[in-house]
């Protein structure tokens, strides 16, 4: 069963996931009525616990931060990819989310240029480790999108908790060049990336 989009308590997305059972290994049916009707769904923490396991295209999810960027990449890329959209920090839902899909072989991430996107990335990196794999996370893309909004010194010093290898380039921009860059103006090049891996 494909769902369309299934929204998880506090404003957590997830589009694209193949198959939805329950600890007795049957399709959930009113989560099949959702679909149906083309409809969003909220699940509790309560919900998802009853759910037992959960099956992504591919064997491989796609997150990204943004609502409108998770929205726009959807539209384009259908239903060949499971993907989800945090709206900022993963919270205790996404995470029992993730670790119920089987044979989860990779994660792509992609998020905002700044540090709180990068405690994300970091948060992924750490829990999910060789699975992560980050999407246009690098120095050349910032360079091309940043923008004129300047980070604070108090936010600026979060980045001393950043310990993922992979985003020490990206932090290190950043502490040098004190301005965001947002994940908004990379949407055709998700999508590009996204189709070309199917």
């Amino acid at each position: 069963m494909n769902i369309k989009e299934w929204f998880l308590g506090n404003g957590k997305s997830v589009s694209m996931i193949e198959n939805l059972l329950d600890n007795t290994n049957e399709e959930i049916e009113a989560v099949r009525s959702f679909w149906d009707w083309k409809e969003p769904l909220e699940l509790s923490i309560s919900n998802l616990l009853k759910i037992d396991k959960l099956k992504a295209v591919n064997d491989e999810i796609y997150i990204f931060e943004n609502p409108a960027v998770f929205k726009s990449v959807m539209e384009k890329v259908g239903d060949n990819a499971s993907i989800i959209c945090t709206s900022g920090q993963l919270n205790l839902s996404s995470y029992i989310l993730i670790d119920k899909i089987t044979n989860l072989k990779n994660i792509y991430y992609a998020g905002d240029f700044d540090p709180e996107g990068l405690i994300i990335a970091d948060k992924i990196k750490k829990r999910y480790k060789d699975k992560v794999k980050f999407i246009l996370y690098d120095k050349l893309t910032y360079k091309k999108i940043k923008s004129s909004k300047p980070i604070t010194k108090t936010r600026l010093s979060s980045l001393d908790n950043i310990q993922a290898e992979e985003l020490m380039e990206i932090k290190n921009v950043l502490e040098n060049e004190k301005l965001a860059a947002y994940q908004e103006l990379l949407i055709d090049e998700y999508i590009n990336i996204i189709n070309n891996q199917l």
